[in-house]
């Protein structure tokens, strides 16, 4: 008891009211947890059950020859002399002054341009996307086909300052004497794209070997630029350059062997080689466009590397194998079989023959 009753009882009742406060603090925290969790669920559950919306990719169409060159949108026109059932033909560019009129002859999947009697043909499903063009140089001009939508190209070649040439027709034609150069140009897809083009006359541009730096072992008979293809067991092989020639010469320890040789730029098949001597020795040498693979019977002595095939005991010989880069396929060279010596895709013939440059 106190002497004071009226401040007890408010006391009394100031700790009660406290007591509720801490009652109600503590009851609705867990309330208000819970129902923050409650409002985040939707949230939550929408992070889980709706993926992130993709955006559809629209696959590029491939165009039809008809639509990625126009000449073919229109009537057929002039025939040519070796005209077959099926052929459609257009005419296209137009030619300069004294200039011959060209044409682009359809046959199958194959796309030609007809300069006045010669084709220069491609694979037309591999020209419409407009990244690769059918190129090439007919009598001092180069002539480069393109389809719809790329404007002009840019050449840089041997000689000449840098310059743009307009398409008219999905055709160009510039000057391109003797040399090589780049093309360089955008595909209709805004892709630039370019075309490296080797000096048909010079052999350094198809056979890597000649441009590799020159060591004791490459020299043959003072004729410069030659380059050491192979040798192994008595037998030495050379490339040797000359003015627009490409020579394989092959010597045997005691003097026999022999030689061949042929223009750069038939680069098609090797050039091979087989001595007399027994066991016969067969060299085969490849230009870039061909990959060396290997030799049938596979029990025959030989070597392959990147730019030639050595089979020291040729005797059983039968086949020569490579990749062409150019087409993607495996092509196969029978061999003469029983026969004292041989050359094959060139002339036999010295490389002292012809002139140096």
């Amino acid at each position: 008891m106190t002497d004071l009753p009226q401040l007890q009882t408010l006391l009394v009742h100031a700790a009660v009211k406290r007591r509720r406060r801490r009652r109600v603090r503590r009851a609705a925290a867990p309330v208000l947890a819970l129902a923050v969790l409650v409002a985040a669920i939707p949230w939550v559950l929408h992070d889980v059950r709706v993926p992130d919306r993709e955006e559809p990719v629209t696959p590029s169409v491939v165009p039809s020859v008809e639509e990625a060159f126009g000449p073919f949108q229109g009537p057929d026109t002039a025939p040519l002399n070796d005209r077959r059932a099926g052929d459609r033909v257009r005419r296209v560019g137009r030619p300069a002054h004294r200039a011959p009129v060209t044409y682009l002859r359809l046959r199958g999947d194959q796309l030609c341009l007809i300069v006045r009697i010669r084709p220069l043909c491609a694979v037309a499903s591999e020209l419409v996307s407009g990244h690769r063009i059918l190129f090439g140089v007919v009598n001092g001009r180069g002539y480069a086909v393109l389809p719809n939508g790329v404007r002009s190209v840019r050449r840089e070649w041997t000689g000449f300052e840098p310059a743009p040439f307009a398409v008219t027709n999905n055709l160009v034609v510039f000057s391109a004497p003797v040399g090589g150069g780049r093309l360089d140009w955008v595909a209709p897809d805004g892709t630039p794209a370019h075309l490296e083009v080797r000096n048909p006359k010079d052999p350094h541009s198809f056979y890597p070997r000649l441009n590799e730096p020159a060591t004791e072992a490459d020299r043959y008979a003072n004729l410069p630029g030659a380059r050491l293809l192979a040798g192994a067991e008595g037998v030495r092989a050379w490339l040797v350059p000359r003015r627009q020639r490409i020579c394989l010469v092959v010597e045997l320890t005691g003097g026999s062997g022999g030689s061949v040789c042929r223009r750069p730029d038939e680069v098609s098949t090797p050039l091979v080689i087989a001595t007399p001597a027994e066991p016969q020795v067969v060299v085969a040498a490849f230009p870039s466009t061909l990959v060396p693979l290997e030799v049938s019977p596979a029990t025959a002595r030989s070597r392959v590397s990147a730019d030639g095939i050595l089979v020291l005991d040729g005797t059983d010989l039968t086949a020569l194998r490579w990749r062409d880069t150019q087409t993607g396929s495996d092509v196969q060279l029978r061999t003469p079989f029983a026969i004292d010596g041989y050359v094959l895709n060139g002339e036999a013939g010295h490389p002292s023959r012809y002139p140096a440059k």
